[in-house]
């Protein structure tokens, strides 16, 4: 179905062209475009919608897999070059030591100088102390720089580690809460479910139906034949000498005055 929308609306463009084209012709692949994912989405049922986005992020895990590697990767790097950081801190410590050693020889007289190391003297030419300064002077130069580039590189590698520790917390947690969201409008749509068919055995339960009626039908026909059985084998109608409660209870007054008018002395005599 999206295809044949898509088909159609280039169909309409490069048909149209001579009236359609540059933004208006796009808007309108646009719109088609939309349209059509609209149209299939509705048809998705919800049951299907569901179980695509678990599968999205089921799917979303392996990403975590990728960011620990990751993690775990620089959590190693972080502690090597934090270890060389460590070491060139303790050469640079050493280096400052040593060349505070010539400083203090060459601030004597003397074209020789007494330089003293972990409690050990030795004399050595001036000329040499200040040549053995200069060249430590140049390592201690050096190696500053190289630590305070592996310092900055440490730190940023830190901060990397903290990101991507926190990135993949984040993306954990967000997940964990779109999965129980989405347990919950299954549950609504279970529940859902089931009030319907609840309610679709309550409203079937054959009360309407044709057949009930025909058969309330039968029932009162044979209530009826019955009820006259019963009539007839008291000794007939309404019309004899036993009347039903109803006739008794109400009087028949155009009876009694034809009795009457039978009993009176006229007719008597003539009999």
């Amino acid at each position: 179905m999206f295809k044949k929308v898509l088909v159609a609306a280039m169909a309409v463009v490069v048909g149209g062209g001579f009236l359609m084209f540059g933004t208006r012709a796009v808007s309108h692949v646009r719109l088609a475009i939309k349209q059509a994912r609209e149209a299939a989405k509705a048809k998705v049922s919800p049951e299907r919608e569901i179980a695509r986005l678990r599968m999205e992020l089921e799917r979303d895990k392996g990403k975590d897999r990728a960011a620990i590697d990751r993690i775990a990767r620089l959590t190693v790097e972080v502690g090597s070059l934090q270890t060389e950081v460590n070491e060139k801190k303790s050469n640079l410590a050493k280096l400052d030591r040593e060349m505070k050693t010539w400083e203090t020889a060459l601030a004597n007289d003397g074209t020789t100088l007494q330089v003293s190391f972990n409690g050990n003297s030795k004399e050595y030419p001036r000329s040499q102390v200040e040549e053995q300064l200069r060249r430590d002077a140049r390592v201690y130069l050096n190696l500053k720089g190289a630590l305070e580039g592996q310092e900055s590189l440490l730190k940023i590698k830190q901060e990397t580690l903290t990101a991507s520790k926190k990135a993949l917390a984040d993306r954990q947690t967000l997940r964990e809460k779109n999965l129980a969201k989405l347990q919950q409008i299954e549950n609504a749509l279970l529940r859902e479910r089931l009030e319907r068919e609840r309610a679709g055995i309550v409203g079937d339960d054959g009360r309407d139906s044709p057949i009930v009626a025909d058969i309330n039908a039968l029932n009162k026909r044979v209530e009826t034949m019955t009820t006259t059985r019963q009539i007839l084998s008291n000794g007939g109608s309404d019309a004899g000498p036993i009347r039903d409660e109803a006739a008794k209870s109400k009087p028949d007054t155009e009876v009694d005055t034809f009795l009457k008018a039978r009993r009176g002395p006229a007719n008597v005599v003539n009999r």
